[in-house]
């Protein structure tokens, strides 16, 4: 799953080190990996794991007050992941 999304004014460095501490200590247990890559406006990022596993964490994803204008670029089975360590 790929999505890109417009960061909030509130959204600063204190944020997006949350957002890694979260992701690192939830998503590996739960098998997922990927990438979140930042602009100072915007977010692009890359989950990979289980297909329900994923799903529901976009449905959370989608209703983080730290973004806007989630948009969904990308949704289908992989063959090997590209991330298999980064559990972002």
């Amino acid at each position: 799953l790929i999505y890109s999304s417009t960061k909030t004014p509130n959204c600063d460095e204190k944020a997006i080190e949350a957002i890694l501490a979260s992701a690192q200590k939830n998503n590996a247990p739960l098998g997922i990996t990927g990438i979140l890559l930042h602009t100072p406006t915007r977010f692009i990022q890359c989950l990979e794991g289980d297909y329900q596993t994923i799903s529901k964490l976009y449905d959370n994803i989608k209703t983080d007050p730290r973004h806007t204008g989630v948009t969904l670029l990308s949704l289908g089975p992989i063959k090997e992941k590209l991330f298999p360590s980064w559990h972002m």
